[in-house]
């Protein structure tokens, strides 16, 4: 797995000082004004996006400390803590995966994933109830009073008789049944303490210590991959008279280590042309080249995430049909695509066996569909260059993404919790500009950079799909 377990102290630890510092951050008049920004004109950005950008805003001001050039400071304050308050809170990754930001440019990420604490039944303690990398078995009765076939020996062939204990106790009375899968034994109605075979085997069984003899009438068999032969018990116990046989449930957060990678853009203009552009139309070419840049690093970051996305999709659902079948209206056969979009989430119930999907990474020809469906609902902020909101439909986002193939779709899962991931994208430099400089060439240069990390860790939560067939025709009824 490649990860490392982190003591659930450690962990609160962390979680507690981040939250400490993000709550700081807050309330720093400095960033005041950023916060109320983002909130006027994100009414509806999630708390732990709002923490993200402060703490990126942080990030900034840390470095702007070590500055000793008054002039970079001033350029910096008026350029970098403006753009990260503009692009971070527009980042559609906060839609679609968790965010995890990062103070260093070597940290970790964090995720969670749960064990079975007990050995109980066919259950054996540490197997994997919830996590990232497997589905758990599902088992129903890990939680009942009931142990489920609790296996013990197994057939040779040739021995008949086997003694045991079994794991938990005391054991309600008559309430055992044992079995190899060829003959079954439960307590005798008269004395219970006896056990018959409905074969003719017979056995004992002591309540309070679990201890059991068996002597089967027919030797049980060696196993096979077929026919396991195994020799297994099922029975109550009373978690009020014995509390200890109360299963538990055991939680864990591991971290991968990470490590920021670079993006960066620079941009080069002359004098003559800035001073057109502001005498002719009232622009001032700084500010336009920085939203430009701005802009084209926020669409690249959520580009690459999309990508990931596509190329780590667990499985491929089948292809619908655009194209309508023969007597069918055009307005029935568009609205079925609602049966593809609810394969699509329960593909992913399936595949993690605990959530659905509740968002879609659409091509254009997706969208097509999608948007003239009965159930969407249109976002009605305007649209960002690159990949952006497009609405809901059945309340699943859905993303509009001019860069996937046209025909095709990824669907996810993004949980509330944001160490139950299946993907991070863990800002460092969210948005860092440098001054400008205007050289003896009469032309103006500017840089800007952003470092983040990023890591699949459960592609079970993805599912591709596709459309197909010709341009749709207009509706005939």
């Amino acid at each position: 797995m490649n990860a490392k377990r982190i003591p659930l102290t450690e962990t609160a630890k962390t979680l507690t000082e981040q939250y400490q510092k993000s709550e700081s951050i807050r309330e720093d008049k400095q960033f005041k004004g950023f916060l109320e920004a983002i909130t006027t004109a994100n009414p509806e950005l999630s708390s732990r996006a709002k923490t993200t950008t402060l703490l990126m805003l942080d990030n900034l001001r840390t470095v702007l400390k070590e500055e000793s050039s008054a002039s970079s400071i001033s350029n910096f304050i008026n350029y970098g803590f403006d753009l990260i308050a503009a692009v971070m809170p527009n980042l559609v990754a906060h839609d679609l995966v968790s965010v995890q930001p990062m103070t260093r440019r070597v940290g970790e990420i964090f995720f969670q994933d749960f064990r079975y604490g007990t050995t109980k039944g066919n259950i054996t303690a540490n197997d994997v109830l919830f996590s990232p990398f497997v589905s758990g078995s599902g088992d129903i009765w890990y939680s009942h009073e009931i142990v489920y076939q609790e296996p013990h020996d197994t057939g040779d062939g040739s021995t008949t008789a086997f003694d045991f204990t079994l794991g938990m106790k005391p054991i309600v009375v008559s309430s055992i049944t044992i079995t190899d899968g060829v003959e079954t034994f439960t307590a005798d109605t008269t004395t219970p303490t006896i056990l018959v075979g409905d074969k003719g085997g017979s056995g004992t069984i002591n309540y309070t210590s679990g201890e059991v003899t068996l002597s089967f009438h027919t030797a049980p068999l060696i196993p096979t991959p077929t026919d396991p032969s195994v020799i297994n018990a099922t029975y109550k116990v009373n978690f009020e008279d014995n509390p200890d046989n109360i299963p538990e449930v055991d939680t864990s957060v591991y971290s991968y280590a990470i490590e920021a990678e670079k993006r960066a853009l620079r941009v080069i203009y002359s004098l003559d042309s800035a001073y057109d552009l502001k005498m002719a139309f009232g622009k001032d070419m700084e500010a336009e080249m920085l939203t430009t840049l701005s802009n084209q690093i926020r669409a690249n970051i959520d580009m690459e995430i999309l990508n990931d996305l596509y190329l780590n999709s667990f499985s491929t659902i089948p292809t619908w049909d655009r194209d309508m079948p023969s007597g069918v209206p055009y307005l029935w056969h568009k609205e079925a695509f609602k049966d593809v979009v609810i394969a699509a989430s329960n593909q992913i119930f399936t595949n993690t066996r605990r959530v659905q999907g509740n968002f879609m990474v659409c091509g254009i020809n997706v969208c097509n569909v999608l948007e003239s469906l009965d159930s969407f609902k249109k976002n009605a902020k305007k649209p960002l260059p690159g990949p952006y909101v497009l609405g809901t439909y059945n309340d699943m986002t859905v993303i509009k993404n001019p860069y996937y193939p046209t025909n095709e779709y990824v669907m996810g899962h993004k949980s509330d919790n944001w160490l139950d991931a299946g993907y991070v994208y863990a800002p460092y430099m969210a948005l860092f500009a440098t001054p400008p400089v205007t050289l003896d060439d009469l032309k103006t240069r500017r840089g800007m950079e952003t470092r983040y990390a990023k890591r699949v860790i459960n592609p079970r939560m993805y599912v591709k799909g596709a459309i197909s067939g010709g341009i749709v025709p207009a509706p005939t009824t």
